[in-house]
């Protein structure tokens, strides 16, 4: 077997990387990342990938040469989700919330809702 033209091989594979994590799509060069691969990934029948992540050679463990329906059959239910926007959890209603004007603590000198006593 020949090894002649195998560092600008680029195609359709499924991919084992170090860490365990098995990954498909399309792998080709990333000339301007120093020498690491690109490996963009698709799900059904999307036109554009749904990720792309570059990955140093010495990551693979094994690169599996497919057709293009297998590695987008094996990603439809695998594919990478983007990270998720940071949302603040919501504000718990607070003990000694005012239930007249939602200060807090309750500072109303509405005698119809504060008595002094307990915090509303």
């Amino acid at each position: 077997m020949t090894t002649e033209g195998a560092e600008n091989w680029e195609g359709w594979a499924i991919v084992e990387l170090l860490g365990h994590r098995k990954l498909a799509g399309y792998i080709g060069p990333a000339p301007l990342i120093g020498g690491m691969l690109r490996l963009d990934m698709f799900a059904g029948d999307s036109k554009e990938p749904v990720a792309t992540q570059f990955y140093s050679p010495n990551a693979f463990y094994c690169i599996t040469p497919a057709s293009e329906e297998v590695c987008r059959a094996y990603m439809r239910d695998r594919a990478p989700q983007p990270v998720a926007r940071y949302e603040l959890p919501a504000l718990e209603s607070r003990m000694g919330e005012c239930p007249a004007c939602n200060c807090y603590p309750c500072q109303c000198d509405n005698a119809d809702h504060d008595d002094g006593d307990e915090p509303y």
